[in-house]
């Protein structure tokens, strides 16, 4: 889902006061969505993306703001060269990049870098994070913004991997890794018990219904009937939501409704 106008206030990803929701992003070469340009008033929720070049390039943010909330990216990587970029793709010289993103629980979860500037005339992004599930788990930057500044402001998320980032940012987040009821068969719903449950921040009509004492970390509020991305409200269920098949092999997937 691309522009070809990447830099334009106008002609750019999505348009304005745009809503991108309840999609399967599958098999890019490229990035599975470019809202590059303007954003004014972009929202991308309630999507799952996987086996792609990225995720979601913001490069850049030229007016904003966009809001990226309760998305579910696994398992970047391409599927004829092997080739990996990030999650969230931003960037942007600090001429053009006048716009903020907000990203609000999402679970990004992928061999590669999670949120990175890979540059568009500079390496300057400006970005607002909580209650997001950020691994690498290669170990790679689970966030980097060589330039950040006072319009980053990045808290209350979990984390697996490398940090260059503001000093005095990242001062509630969680490190390690989240306990999945399934996630080899893509249910990355938090089990009881895990880390995330509770651990959030409450934010005005994005985060505020909970369950517990406060917000949790990631896609999925724990006990929340959102179980699976994208999300259908309907009561039809599958046993399971990814299948990895070697050549010859089968496997069966049980759908039941109610």
């Amino acid at each position: 889902m691309e522009s070809y106008a990447n830099g334009s206030r106008i002609m750019h990803g999505t348009g304005d006061d745009s809503d991108v929701y309840g999609n399967m992003f599958y098999c890019s070469e490229d990035d599975c969505i470019e809202l590059d340009g303007g954003q004014m008033n972009v929202r991308v929720y309630n999507n799952r993306m996987e086996q792609s070049l990225c995720g979601i390039s913001t490069a850049p943010n030229m007016s904003g703001p966009s809001y990226i909330f309760r998305n579910l990216i696994t398992d970047l990587g391409t599927s004829d060269n092997d080739q990996t970029g990030s999650v969230i793709k931003a960037g942007g010289s600090p001429d053009k990049i006048n716009g903020v993103q907000y990203l609000f629980n999402n679970t990004f979860d992928s061999p590669t870098h999670i949120m990175r500037n890979v540059g568009y005339s500079g390496l300057e992004y400006h970005a607002v994070t909580r209650n997001n599930i950020f691994i690498s788990r290669a170990e790679k930057n689970a966030l980097e913004n060589t330039t950040a500044n006072e319009r980053d402001d990045n808290d209350y998320d979990m984390i697996y991997g490398k940090l260059n980032i503001k000093s005095d940012d990242e001062s509630h987040a969680v490190f390690g890794f989240p306990s999945y009821i399934n996630a080899e068969n893509g249910d990355y719903r938090l089990k009881k018990g895990s880390r995330g449950i509770d651990e959030g921040e409450i934010i005005d009509n994005f985060a505020d219904s909970y369950n517990g004492e406060t917000a949790d970390m990631g896609a999925f509020e724990y006990g929340s009937e959102v179980q699976f991305m994208p999300y259908r409200p309907i009561d039809m269920k599958a046993d399971k939501y990814r299948i990895s098949l070697k050549n010859g092999q089968k496997k069966k997937v049980t759908v039941s409704l109610g």
